[in-house]
């Protein structure tokens, strides 16, 4: 089984928020996990923004880039080429996504994922439509 996160559920595993505990147990389950290239920015872009705003300390901050580097390294990675940006435009023109969010369920599409895990509605609801099963954390 393939779940694929996009970064608002993945963030869940490095700063602690509604919904982490369900990340953890789907993390932990022992499937397969997977992402594509701009998890890591955006990740690390949530981290500089929590930082920025006083919600974490700066030894947090360093302790959750650490733990990003190691749940990244977990991670099955969809490359982004040109044919995933054409899905990605398609997925975009059918589901009416923002850019990122289009790359994020088409990578998922291309690889076939079983569950679809993010805590974006919107995008819940586009990639049930897509076909996949959905984990949307605080609303399971």
């Amino acid at each position: 089984m393939i779940t694929y996160f996009d970064t608002s559920a993945f963030i869940k595993l490095i700063i602690n928020e509604i919904g982490t505990d369900e990340v953890e147990s789907y993390w932990d389950e022992g499937g397969d996990v997977a992402s594509c290239q701009l998890i890591v920015v955006e990740s690390t872009a949530a981290l500089v923004r929590a930082r920025q705003s006083d919600r974490i300390s700066i030894a947090t901050y360093n302790s959750s880039i650490s733990l990003l580097d190691n749940l990244y390294a977990r991670l099955t990675i969809v490359n982004i080429d040109e044919n995933l940006l054409a899905d990605a435009c398609d997925v975009t023109k059918t589901e009416k996504l923002r850019a990122y969010d289009a790359v994020h369920l088409a990578s998922a599409l291309k690889i076939g994922a079983d569950i679809f895990a993010s805590a974006d509605l919107d995008l819940c609801r586009a990639a049930n439509r897509q076909g996949l099963n959905i984990f949307n954390p605080g609303m399971n």
